[in-house]
């Protein structure tokens, strides 16, 4: 019983409301639209025979001069029908003056439209109350800045209180002065976007001014490959505030999959959770981040800097608990510097932000002189390993498992250390990688240890080359045991096997890879020994003189929350109490919407944006699902954007929408006379068929999407 009280609610809040909510709603915007023809065709004198509020059978209702206004079985939407007017088939002759076909090519042309035009002001009207009400929206705040990308690039002019631009004197290597020169190139954390605008784009002068971080991604979204756009931008430095300009470009992401500036959005100082994911992080979502190791974080950007001045001692984090101050104890995570690369020969590169050449990778010599390769051409065939000293890799430490993946099914838990795959034990990440692809969909054995116990599983991985399946993880540094040997690395060149414990280095005793670190950290110029234990064997080998080509300490990095926190989005709430303010606020919503719908097909019909974006009707419902759970605004607002987009979509120029009669009434005007009823007939015929053949691909897509996310 105590389940059973528990279960209803939760099936009501989660499933049973979002589901109503999204039927009521797709009904309310199908009627709203054809009630516009409704009205307009009354106006006209167009004896309309039914006015009917859903679909299907007929269960009752009441006739009024002529008119069945009706409540059919299925609460989708509505129709209209009007005499001598048919969608699918060729309209029976009639003389009465009355009929939808005896009416001017003008009339015709308002009833056809009013339909488009009543799901806008739909549109607005939501728009118009969601402003009212106030809604939480993605700040315009920069979190992070892709590096190569333009938004690391861009050179920023800073406006004096006159307005003219200014840059500022620069600075002594090392110093950062208000207003020095290593503040002029470049975004960072923090800083908020204000205006976008290329001075003629109608989507940029609907983004004036930024409010929310989507318009930033909307602006990339749709934009060409060589456009560029002048962004205003404010920056605080302690208490001053600055406004500067910078004209920035775009760059397609390494998959090609689309243009972007290289802006993320920022996140907040209050922890969230991924609700797929299975973590065992001291953290709660809700917990409020104040501090590290005592000293204050007001936002998400201030951790960075934090994390440089950590020596890999453990790290007090003081969070808020509902009304509880906790400090709570958590090592951070050493890891590799992502740019840090290494050719098969054992050469140390670093990989420069920006690579001219499609497919290659520039990179910076330990000479200072620059070259260019290819993945294959490098150890692992490019694969980021979690750690590498010397060669040496550690094994890999799951730190998070999806719901319901491959990983999941199998039993793999949260701090399991992977110590066997396939024929293979110990695997290094790039491992792991060959053998999910070697074995996907067959499956094979893996060990893993868990609390000093080795546990053997049965994996069925998933067939995706790009990684091991749905788990994140990081190096198991608790532990000196080398998983693998990096090819050319002086740990290959001196024969260290894999699975080796490590004991000593140059006769100092390390207990973990942290020691291991420190310990090659005090010994740069000095000849390097390392002494290793493999099964009953105990051996010292040589690995030659420790200098910056094998290692760097400026090469790693401290991490203090890994992949599986979450942090929450930094929001900023949108609220015009104004109806003045709310109106003008709707009417700019439902332009940009109506604008940006056009214009994203005009990107589809030229391959700029890929069908993969395109969300069909499973698709459309999950996300109304999802916004009903969250909130009534929420579900609001998507029922704004469903109406804009209905209208864009039902004027489209293709038969049986009502653009394509607007096409076939344009033609009649042209001609003086209408098309001949068998061609509208088969066109008709032919966009119905189109309308289908789209509705099944992108229904199919969703379904194979909804099916993946389900394992």
């Amino acid at each position: 019983m105590d389940y059973l009280a528990m279960s209803v609610p939760l099936l009501w809040s989660q499933w049973l409301w979002p589901i109503l909510l999204f039927v009521f709603g797709l009904g309310l915007v199908v009627f709203v639209h054809e009630l516009g023809h409704f009205l307009v065709a009354k106006a006209a004198g167009i004896t309309v025979e039914r006015l009917a509020v859903g679909f299907g059978p007929r269960l009752f209702g009441v006739v009024r001069r002529g008119t069945d206004y009706c409540v059919n079985l299925l609460p989708l939407g509505g129709y209209v029908k009007m005499l001598g007017q048919e969608d699918v088939k060729e309209a029976a002759e009639t003389t009465d003056p009355r009929a939808f076909g005896n009416k001017p090519v003008g009339v015709r042309l308002g009833v056809v439209s009013a339909g488009v035009v009543m799901n806008v002001l739909l549109a607005g009207a939501l728009f118009v109350l969601v402003a009212m009400v106030g809604k939480k929206y993605p700040a315009p705040v920069v979190g992070f800045v892709r590096p190569g990308f333009p938004a690391s690039q861009v050179e920023i002019q800073w406006l004096e209180d006159s307005g003219a631009p200014t840059r500022a004197p620069a600075s002594a290597p090392g110093q950062v002065q208000a207003g020095a020169s290593d503040q002029t190139r470049g975004l960072r954390p923090g800083d908020r976007i204000v205006k976008i605008t290329d001075g003629h784009s109608l989507l940029c002068l609907l983004s004036q001014p930024v409010t929310r971080f989507t318009d930033i991604q909307l602006v990339a979204l749709l934009a060409k490959g060589d456009s560029t756009y002048q962004f205003t931008i404010e920056r605080r430095e302690g208490a001053r505030r600055r406004l500067g300009q910078a004209r920035m470009g775009l760059k397609r992401l390494p998959d090609d999959s689309q243009y972007v500036f290289g802006i993320g959005a920022a996140g907040d100082t209050t922890f969230g959770e991924y609700e797929d994911l299975i973590t065992d992080h001291p953290f709660r979502d809700g917990d409020s981040l104040l501090a590290i190791n005592g000293q204050g974080i007001t936002h998400s950007w201030d951790i960075k800097p934090l994390e440089k001045k950590l020596t890999g001692e453990p790290v007090r984090i003081t969070v808020l608990r509902g009304r509880r101050l906790l400090d709570i104890e958590v090592r951070p995570q050493w890891r590799l510097r992502d740019d840090v690369l290494w050719l098969k020969n054992g050469s140390r590169l670093r990989a420069l932000p920006v690579s001219k050449t499609k497919g290659l990778i520039d990179c910076l010599t330990a000479d200072g002189g620059t070259v260019a390769v290819s993945e294959q051409e490098l150890a692992g065939g490019g694969t980021r390993e979690p750690l590498d000293l010397l060669g040496m890799i550690p094994r890999v430490r799951v730190t998070g498992v999806v719901k319901r993946s491959a990983e999941d099914q199998a039993g793999v838990q949260v701090g399991d250390i992977i110590v066997g795959y396939g024929d293979r034990s110990a695997p290094t990440y790039h491992e792991l990688l060959e053998i999910n692809r070697e074995y996907a969909d067959r499956g094979t054995h893996m060990l893993v240890s868990r609390g000093g116990e080795t546990h053997k599983l049965w994996i069925v991985p998933e067939p995706r080359s790009e990684a091991l399946g749905d788990f994140t993880k990081a190096a198991d540094l608790e532990h000196p045991v080398v998983a693998g040997i990096r090819e050319g690395s002086p740990a290959a060149q001196a024969g260290i096997e894999p699975e080796a414990v490590i004991q000593t280095i140059n006769d100092q005793p390390v207990e973990n890879w942290i020691d291991m670190y420190r310990t090659l950290a005090g010994l740069a110029g000095q000849e390097v020994r390392v002494t290793y234990q493999i099964g009953a064997r105990r051996k010292t080998v040589a690995l030659g003189r420790l200098d910056q080509s094998v290692f760097d300490p400026a090469d790693y990095t401290l991490s203090i929350f890994g992949a599986e926190v979450a942090f929450r989005p930094l929001l900023v709430t949108i609220l015009e109490r104004n109806p003045l303010k709310a109106l003008g606020w709707g009417a700019k919503e439902t332009c940009k919407l109506v604008v940006s719908t056009y214009v994203t097909l005009g990107r589809l019909s030229q391959g700029a944006v890929s069908a993969k974006s395109l969300t069909g009707p499973l698709g459309i419902g999950e996300i109304a699902v999802q916004a009903g759970r969250r909130s009534l605004i929420d579900f609001v607002y998507f029922l704004a954007f469903i109406s804009a987009s209905l209208a864009v979509f039902n004027f489209l120029p293709v038969p049986v929408t009502d653009g394509g009669h607007a096409v076939f009434l344009a033609i009649e005007k042209v001609r003086g006379r209408p098309l001949p009823p068998r061609v509208i007939y088969v066109a008709q015929l032919m966009g119905l068929a189109l309308i289908v053949a789209v509705f099944l691909a992108l229904t199919w897509q969703d379904a194979l999407r909804l099916w993946r996310n389900s394992w």
